[in-house]
């Protein structure tokens, strides 16, 4: 019996527009009525996803910062934060390249400097409580993810770049086509959602997960209904048992549909259009 539902937000739940499914918010509340909970689990700050979710704080958790924060109730109840010194190397390491750009998510806040302004448009899109430095020092706060935006493709520049240099420091992934998001050890998403399993005494043969990127895998590693997109590149299909349809045909919300509310959460998944992987 399916009891826990896992969803990444960008390329999985959210359209190539970064628009909700129109059900999503009725299928929600349908969820809450037969009691499965639902996590949103993604690389995005909590302040975003408070935001977007305002009415439904109480009835979704949230697995933020690819599981540096968890937060349920409204609130963050977990943080793992990144040591200062270990902060500032990164920094000096970005510094020292051509085409990364910084971003440092904080408990209160999301921090770049702001000579970096124009460059990073998107940080408008997905840090509303953004904030913008003169310089590194002027910055108080506990930071829990550092993100990097790379002017180019991030898999082929900053990612073979700072993942070993820091890979016994700390876990990085590569979350789009510009982003490398950097956290302590050990921190994902499939970690935040075992912490989850735990406090809720949900296993993972209960739980259903979906994702499209390599900052996934672990999330989609920790549940017994795993589903990567369609839209999601061809390797990913290696870390999930089925194939979602895409985010712009709504494929998390169908699925969910079919499988809970049609063919019913005890039987086996595997069907036409939603296959084995």
């Amino acid at each position: 019996m399916i009891r826990l539902i896992a969803s990444d937000m960008d390329g999985t739940l959210l359209d190539d527009e970064k628009r909700l499914p129109p059900s999503f918010f009725s299928l929600l509340q349908r969820l809450g009525q037969k009691g499965i909970r639902f996590v949103v689990a993604s690389g995005r700050s909590f302040p975003i996803l408070k935001e977007q979710f305002a009415s439904y704080l109480d009835e979704i958790c949230f697995i933020c910062d690819n599981g540096a924060c968890l937060a349920e109730n409204g609130v963050i109840t977990q943080a793992n934060v990144i040591p200062p010194a270990l902060v500032s190397q990164v920094l000096t390491a970005c510094a020292s390249q051509q085409g990364m750009i910084p971003i440092l998510c904080g408990i209160h806040g999301a921090y770049m400097l702001a000579r970096n302004r124009q460059e990073v448009r998107e940080i408008e899109q997905y840090y509303p409580n953004r904030c913008f430095l003169s310089d590194w020092g002027q910055l108080q706060d506990d930071i829990v993810k550092i993100t990097i935006y790379d002017v180019g493709d991030a898999s082929k520049n900053t990612y073979p770049v700072l993942a070993p240099l820091f890979e016994k420091q700390l876990h990085a992934a590569v979350s789009g086509l510009h982003w490398v998001d950097m956290t302590n050890l050990a921190v994902n998403k499939g970690a935040a959602l075992r912490r989850l399993q735990q406090r809720l005494g949900i296993t993972a043969a209960e739980t259903m997960a979906f994702g499209d990127f390599y900052n996934d895998v672990e999330l989609l590693q920790n549940a017994g209904y795993s589903y990567v997109m369609a839209n999601a590149n061809q390797d990913m299909r290696r870390y999930a048992r089925y194939i979602a349809p895409s985010n712009q045909e709504h494929g998390v919300v169908k699925v969910i549909e079919y499988q809970i509310f049609q063919q019913g959460a005890n039987n086996p998944v595997r069907f036409s259009p939603y296959y084995s992987a």
